[in-house]
């Protein structure tokens, strides 16, 4: 599976602290909905007494789009006493001044969210309205989501943990965000779709069925982007984005894109197959992209996700996708060695080359 170049989103507004954070308006141009707060007792019934300021609020959440990234404001609390917030509070905040400066490894193969922020209000590790920007990546091969944090007053150091509490609750939070930004009097933009599927295999439960015929869990997300994909103009995008995810399909879902006029859908009914290691659908795959000399994006993209590359080191090496030459080499490797290709159900498609 092909590699992601991970940007965190850089912020552009100042956060406030967290007794009375205030996110303001995110890149998509959307105003934020106002929050239900609790209204003030009637007159004659004394006021509620201070409430103790919550550990940390959650101002903004971002999403992989190709690419790139998108951002929405947020006003969600992590609360004093959950098991997202104890993560929060024990495994990120002691060490995220004393981190060293470290690269993220190299087997990363995208990110389900590129980054959340959250203001924090005097804690003993953190200055108030300090940053904390927070990612979500899901390793190569599979195994538990990883968490890097850091700062934004020192970039050069991350932290690297495994949260999964705090993980649950940023993805749920954000995948109902999404959702909401989805819903009238607001029209679904082909953004929102590039985002949803960063979800798939995600384990995101809402806590309430979501208003408006939307999705209530990741499992009704693959039904729900291929209706979308059936009914847009442009296939391109959403399948360069979904050929990350041939795992949340079946072959129901898939096959009717075999007889499809546009390419897009075709390649990725044929990579389902040879995800499951049907042999001729990666030959039709290596065969068309000789056919197709403008889609070396769309092809690279899918075999980089047959292939992926832990099982197959020294084809990335040599076969840099930094460049378009190295992408075009990517795919002529394969095709000149396709004899060589071997595949096996735990780690996917293998090659061995000559020079």
């Amino acid at each position: 599976m092909a590699r992601s170049v991970i940007v965190p989103v850089v912020l552009l507004v100042v956060l406030f602290a967290a007794a009375c954070a205030s996110p303001g308006n995110g890149s998509s141009g959307r105003t934020e909905p106002a929050g239900s707060e609790s209204e003030r007792s009637a007159e004659g019934v004394p006021p509620e007494a201070p409430r103790r300021p919550d550990p940390a609020w959650l101002v903004r959440c971002g999403y992989r789009v190709g690419a790139d990234s998108r951002h929405l404001p947020l006003k969600e609390s992590l609360v004093d006493g959950t098991a997202a917030a104890a993560e929060l509070r024990r495994l990120i905040l002691p060490g995220v001044k004393r981190a060293q400066t470290t690269d993220r490894p190299s087997d990363r193969s995208r990110s389900y969210l590129v980054s959340f922020s959250e203001t924090l209000d005097r804690t003993e590790s953190l200055d108030p309205g300090d940053e904390l920007d927070i990612e979500i990546f899901e390793p190569d091969g599979g195994g538990p989501a990883i968490v890097t944090a850091q700062i934004s007053s020192d970039r050069e150091h991350v932290i690297e943990v495994a949260a999964p509490a705090l993980v649950k609750s940023l993805r749920e939070k954000s995948f109902a965000r999404l959702q909401a930004d989805m819903l009238p009097p607001w029209r679904p933009l082909p953004w929102h779709y590039l985002a949803l599927a960063g979800f798939l295999e995600s384990a995101v439960v809402l806590p309430a069925p979501t208003p408006g015929g939307l999705i209530r869990t990741a499992e009704e997300l693959p039904e729900k982007l291929l209706k979308h994909l059936k009914t847009t103009a442009d296939v391109r995008p959403l399948t360069l984005a979904l050929l990350g995810h041939l795992e949340a399909f079946d072959e129901e879902q898939l096959e009717p894109f075999l007889s499809s006029d546009h390419v897009p859908l075709r390649v990725l009914a044929l990579a389902y197959g040879a995800h499951l290691g049907v042999r001729p659908a990666l030959r039709e795959i290596l065969i068309l992209s000789l056919e197709y000399h403008a889609e070396t994006e769309l092809f690279h993209r899918a075999l980089s996700a047959l292939f992926p590359e832990k099982a197959n080191p020294l084809l990335y090496t040599r076969h840099a996708a930094d460049s378009a030459g190295g992408r075009l080499a990517f795919l002529e490797a394969l095709r000149r060695d396709f004899e060589n290709t071997a595949f096996d159900a735990g780690q996917g498609w293998t090659v061995e080359y000559g020079e």
